[in-house]
C-alpha cells in the first residue's frame, strides 16, 4: 500500500503544475518532501494518472 493516496498525488501534481510554485514550496506546503513532488510531477506528465499509481516504476 502506498503512502500517499491517489488523490493526494494528484493534488500536489495539479498545486505545482498549476502555480508558479516552486517544488519546495509546493512540498512544504502539503507537508512532504521535494523529491516527492518532482517524481510525482516526472511520473503524470509521462503517464498521466497511472503513472501515481502504486507500484508504477518510473525509473525507466
Amino acid at each position: 500500500m502506498s503512502k500517499y493516496s491517489l488523490s493526494f498525488k494528484l493534488k500536489v501534481v495539479q498545486n505545482y503544475l498549476s502555480s508558479r510554485e516552486g517544488q519546495k514550496v509546493t512540498a512544504k506546503r502539503f507537508g512532504i518532501d521535494h523529491s516527492a513532488v518532482r517524481k510525482w510531477s516526472a511520473a503524470w506528465r509521462l503517464h498521466g494518472d497511472a503513472g501515481l499509481k502504486a507500484g508504477m516504476d518510473t525509473a525507466g
